[in-house]
């Protein structure tokens, strides 16, 4: 054989292989910052469901084995899937379609479906129905999570923030409040956007929590669309209140030293139909042994729903 067609062969070869590894090694690797979807993926990646070689079968054994900055993705075929998850780390925990990925506690009496534990913080929850528990997502944690694109239904409080977790955003979620309201206690800074809230209860109560944004959510089949107690500074501009017995209320019990402020802020708002004048958000207030009416304005009301 001629030494440079030997040569020529050889070039080839070796050309072959790097086009060929260069196709392969993106799809094997565990490196950060890949995407799905609008999602950033970050850390490495742990597999529940699927038939990949050493993927998990349960959500919680994934969780507890990740660590700070990884991805737990959940694929679909094995749901759904009946256990109850508690996330003690920065993860994101990423379904792989809402309607078809679920989360299932498997009663709604004691047992919290997923719950984000104290001193955690930076926690992504996208991508799940999350179903059947006594709270459907629990944050106890720190704050700065992200609660996006999942449907929590048929639980008897779908989502709690407690006391001293700020700066979570709940944006772009279905949730189903047949049982009890979202229920946020003494958090600030929260942002709540374009969520749609339908059922026959309140749909969010805000106890002792300020400085939180409400913006473009739509509020559904409500007795009680938002209820504030002691809860001031708020902002509550350009969502959907349609077919809410009652739109808003807020209260305010004035003792114990408790600071008087009543001003939460109202704009753009659409209040069941059209309206040209400025809707009045009524409210009470005791000062023992005084009960007198409280009142805040949406001046600018919308003529029409939002699309949301």
């Amino acid at each position: 054989m001629d030494k440079r067609n030997f040569c020529k062969k050889w070039i080839v070869l070796g050309i072959i292989c790097i086009f060929f590894g260069a196709s392969v090694i993106p799809l094997t690797t565990a490196d950060s910052n890949r995407e799905f979807g609008n999602l950033t993926l970050n850390g490495d990646t742990l597999y529940v469901g699927g038939s990949g070689p050493g993927n998990y079968s349960k959500i919680k054994d994934a969780v507890d084995n990740a660590s700070d900055g990884d991805t737990v993705f959940v694929f679909d075929d094995s749901s759904p899937y009946i256990e109850r998850i508690q996330i003690r780390k920065t993860i994101q925990l990423i379904g792989e379609n809402k309607e078809t990925t679920v989360i299932d506690a498997g009663s709604t009496s004691y047992t919290n479906v997923v719950e984000i534990y104290h001193n955690v913080s930076g926690v992504t929850i996208n991508g799940f129905t999350i179903k059947q528990g006594m709270h459907g997502i629990d944050i106890y944690g720190d704050g700065y999570n992200i609660i996006s694109n999942n449907n929590i239904i048929e639980n008897n409080f779908p989502l709690i923030i407690r006391k001293n977790a700020v700066n979570n955003l709940i944006s772009d979620n279905y949730i189903d409040a047949a049982g009890e309201k979202v229920s946020l206690t003494i958090v600030s800074s929260n942002n709540i956007f374009k969520n749609n809230i339908i059922a026959n209860d309140d749909g969010i109560e805000f106890l002792e929590s300020h400085n939180n944004t409400i913006e473009f959510n739509e509020f559904k089949n409500l007795t009680w669309g938002i209820v504030f107690h002691r809860a001031y500074n708020n902002k509550i501009f350009n969502n959907n209140f349609i077919d809410c017995r009652n739109c808003a209320l807020q209260y305010i019990r004035y003792d114990n030293g408790y600071r008087f402020r009543i001003r939460n802020r109202w704009y753009g708002n659409f209040w069941n139909r059209p309206r040209v004048l400025p809707k009045a958000i009524i409210g009470i207030v005791i000062l023992l042994p005084i009960i007198h009416p409280l009142f805040n304005f949406d001046c600018h009301p919308a003529n029409e729903p939002y699309q949301i």
